[in-house]
């Protein structure tokens, strides 16, 4: 018996561990927010496992937590926003973004954006535009697969290298026109 959990113990080990950071507004937008960490848990739980830390957007109000905060969105593998929809984004949840965003380097991960109702708010353009800034994928929801791989890996160029998108097997297969020449 001890060894069965001795190596239930080391599979858990060998798994990847995602650091998932959880930024929400209030009582309806955590509840969002966990509904969304429930079935990112339950679709990839075999696949590896996860640390969540939960930020209330109060703790941008102290600015030791909100470097605290800092520090670990630099970090994690997925950043979630769980905010009431609207076409303002709070001046401090900006200068946080900001903030995290230039010490992030050039580390892989997401942006989730949760609650927007429409691609065209100010808040779901202000996330989609820091992702971008940052290099990283912005979701909505639970993606159906994650490729997770070192970043700046060997491994990692060599999956993008080999990758061919549809947009560039169009690009690939398109025919270029044949030059026109005009005589005067």
């Amino acid at each position: 018996m001890n060894r069965e959990k001795e190596s239930r113990a080391a599979e858990w080990q060998k798994k990847p561990l995602w650091s998932v950071v959880v930024f929400f507004e209030d009582i309806e937008t955590r509840q969002r927010a966990v509904a969304f960490c429930e079935q990112l848990i339950h679709r990839y739980w075999g696949q590896c496992g996860f640390e969540v830390c939960w930020l209330s957007s109060d703790v941008l109000e102290d600015g030791s937590s909100a470097s605290e905060a800092s520090l670990k969105a630099v970090e994690a593998d997925l950043i979630i926003y769980s905010l009431r929809p609207g076409d303002h984004v709070a001046l401090t949840l900006r200068a946080w973004v900001e903030n995290w965003l230039k010490c992030r380097g050039e580390r892989e991960g997401a942006i989730v954006g949760l609650g927007e109702p429409s691609p065209t708010t100010a808040t779901f353009m202000f996330l989609r535009d820091a992702a971008h800034r940052a290099g990283m994928d912005y979701l909505t929801e639970v993606p159906q697969a994650f490729q997770r791989a070192i970043p700046n890996s060997l491994d990692s160029f060599a999956a993008r290298a080999e990758t061919v998108t549809t947009v560039l097997n169009e690009i690939l297969r398109k025919q270029s026109p044949s030059p026109v020449v005009l005589l005067p």
